[in-house]
């Protein structure tokens, strides 16, 4: 009995094994089809970047932020980014069976023979291999996309400015000394460019970025804050920005200071003195001389007429004095009159000669960032056999030079355009040696034409400015038969070489004020240089004038100390000096140059003035100042009309003074006269 027991009880485990494994079998086919455990959590979101290096003369937008689903692909990153980033990233697609999603345009910039929309990865700044729909997004992936030229082929490195995320600083605005009803910002976090971002587009960010915490009202002329979250700068309190945790102040001129990866920033309102006062800043314009000189010319010229006639009316009435009395005494009176208006007519000459004698008041203006780039060509027709390039177009700063305009175009057009150059002349400015590699050999010569006439320049390229559209022509010409030729080769038609890059430059503006120098000194107005993206100082944009401006920049300069000693033939003396300011402010650059960053757009403006003994160091030969005021006089060379700022534009406000002085003498003293 318990053998049979013990059988069946054997039989029935293996009828339960067996059902088991089928059970088992079932169950892990049915398993197997389901996603892994692990993929049926909760939905994880990753940040990732996108960055857009389009068209030229178009701000690139590097390190757009967008959070994304795990596992999206790069084509659904785009969707999510053009969702969270809204006007700054559209675009438009084609699809493809095979090939999926093709992008056919970028903000409104459609791909066009030969120029497309590439894509670069990040890391290895090569063009990616797999389209959109191949990739997918990984936490803190960053992809770009370049407008590309790309009839060279598409095996190519990214160079441009764009390098990968935003960085990221915090901002702090201070609710001491405002009303109950303000609302303060505590430690933010601004998504800023991983370089160049300064205070001022620190709160230009936070004010795209935070709409609903940070209310900044900006001047963009000088570059300060003027209002937040509803609290303004009123007289003897304004807004002043620290480094977080310290008392380091930032200047009035938020440009001047960078801001880095981390950095955080506090605005608080405090009292300010007359000196730092905002509503203080600032030289008095054109505009507030004329209205004083004009008060001066109603004191001088139209109340003296007013008085006449009032004691006149006084003698004969009330007084009653004889006639040939009150003849003499009015007598008396206009002749007073008329050495009055003589003194004031003096006056008011010389006050507009020094005004005519500065630079335009336009000229005058802090340009942060505004840069307005043209469109300009160049042509090169060599020797023989060798294959014309025609029509090599770049982009470059409106009143750069030719020679400038020849050193974006070498940038932007690589090995289609080379020269060098000879040791530049004082008087004749920058000699063209060589072009892609053809030395000028006696009797050839590289000669420069105008495309619009196809005769040779009269001038260098130091003398030429670029306008919009403008060509030249360069040819390697026999000049044995004389210069006077015109072009006659195949360059010079509609033909376009597009540029292989962007402009890399970054562009800064050059004045030399002539205030307090003598009648002969060659000032400057507003001139672009070409600068490094990153690292360029104040030392370094003079530098920079010497070389691309030789014509009308003669800048000595102390290489051990980093500052200017003389500017265009004026000298640094005991007791005045050159000083560099900010345009359009009194925001003054320390006398080390080297001190001060120069970035794309700032315009810097250096005047020469008096200094007082604590502020100045005479060693030797050489003289440093720190800076509290300076100017120099100096030696003038001429300039032609389109540079002559008494020639341009309208009337100036001396010219205008002149005129209105004249109509009050004609219509109110010279009749008494």
């Amino acid at each position: 009995m318990m053998g049979l027991l013990q059988r069946y009880t054997k039989i029935m485990k293996m009828v339960v094994v067996f059902a088991l494994h089928l059970f088992a079998d079932t169950l892990a086919d049915n398993v197997d089809d389901l996603c892994p455990s692990a993929d049926m959590t909760s939905g994880k979101l990753v940040t990732s970047h996108l960055s857009v290096h389009g068209v030229e003369n178009v701000l690139p937008l590097c390190g757009m932020q967008y959070i994304v689903p795990v596992m999206a692909t790069l084509y659904q990153g785009m969707l999510a980014a053009s969702q969270q980033q809204g006007s700054n990233f559209m675009f438009t697609t084609s699809v493809h069976p095979t090939d999926g999603h093709k992008i056919e345009s970028i903000n409104n910039v459609y791909s066009v023979d030969p120029f497309e929309w590439v894509l670069f990865d990040y890391t290895t700044k090569m063009p990616s291999k797999e389209g959109v729909d191949f990739i997918e997004v990984t936490s803190e992936s960053a992809y770009l996309w370049q407008y590309v030229n790309t009839s060279a082929g598409y095996d190519l490195n990214y160079t441009g400015p764009c390098g990968g995320p935003s960085t990221i600083a915090f901002l702090t605005v201070s609710s001491e000394n405002t009303n109950d009803a303000f609302e303060q910002v505590c430690s933010r976090p601004i998504l800023i460019q991983a370089t160049g971002p300064t205070a001022f587009t620190l709160l230009q960010d936070a004010h795209d970025q935070l709409p609903i915490y940070v209310k900044a009202v900006l001047d963009m002329q000088m570059n300060t804050v003027t209002e937040i979250n509803g609290v303004p700068n009123v007289k003897g309190k304004a807004w002043t920005g620290y480094y977080a945790g310290s008392n380091m102040m930032i200047p009035n001129d938020l440009a001047m200071t960078n801001v880095s990866n981390g950095d955080h920033v506090v605005f608080r309102y405090e009292e300010v003195d007359g000196e730092n006062d905002p509503v203080n800043v600032g030289a008095p314009s054109a505009g507030q001389r004329s209205i004083l000189l004009y008060a001066v010319m109603l004191l001088t010229t139209v109340m003296p007429l007013i008085l006449i006639n009032l004691i006149s009316l006084f003698c004969q009435i009330i007084i009653s004095l004889p006639k040939a009395t009150t003849q003499l005494m009015m007598g008396l009176l206009q002749l007073y009159t008329k050495m009055v208006v003589v003194f004031a007519l003096l006056f008011a000459d010389t006050l507009a000669d020094n005004v005519d004698n500065l630079c335009p008041s336009a000229d005058m203006t802090s340009g942060m960032g505004d840069v307005q780039l043209v469109n300009s060509y160049l042509s090169v027709d060599g020797v023989e056999n060798v294959l014309q390039l025609c029509g090599m177009q770049y982009m470059v700063p409106v009143k750069a030079t030719l020679y400038q305009g020849m050193l974006a175009a070498s940038q932007q057009q690589g090995s289609n355009f080379m020269f060098t150059i000879s040791p530049v002349d004082p008087t004749y400015g920058h000699f063209i040696e060589s072009i892609n590699n053809v030395p000028s050999n006696d009797p050839f010569y590289w000669m420069l034409f105008e495309n619009a006439t196809k005769m040779s320049s009269l001038v260098g390229v130091d003398f030429i400015d670029i306008t919009s559209e403008s060509a030249y022509l360069w040819q390697y010409v026999n000049t044995s038969a004389g210069h006077d030729s015109n072009y006659t080769g195949p360059c010079g038609g509609p033909t376009v070489i597009a540029p292989t890059m962007p402009l890399l430059y970054n562009v800064a503006f050059l004045t030399f004020s002539s205030e307090n120098t003598n009648n002969s000194f060659e000032q400057v107005c507003n001139r672009p240089v070409l600068i490094q993206a990153t690292g360029t100082t104040a030392f370094d944009l003079l530098q920079d004038a010497n070389d691309q401006l030789p014509i009308y920049v003669k800048a000595v300069l102390d290489m051990q100390m980093n500052t200017v000693t003389e500017i265009n033939g004026v000298s640094n003396v005991n007791g005045k000096a050159w000083t560099g300011y900010y345009a359009g402010s009194n925001m003054m650059i320390p006398n080390d140059l080297a001190m001060t960053n120069v970035s794309n757009g700032d315009h810097v403006v250096f005047r020469y003035e008096e200094v007082d003994g604590e502020n100045e160091e005479v060693d030797g030969e050489n003289e440093e100042v720190d800076g509290e005021n300076e100017e120099v006089d100096g030696e003038n060379e001429e300039v032609d009309g389109e540079n002559d700022p008494v020639n341009v534009g309208a009337p100036s406000a001396g010219q205008h003074i002149i005129l209105l002085y004249a109509v009050m003498l004609l219509t109110t003293v010279m009749p008494l006269i």
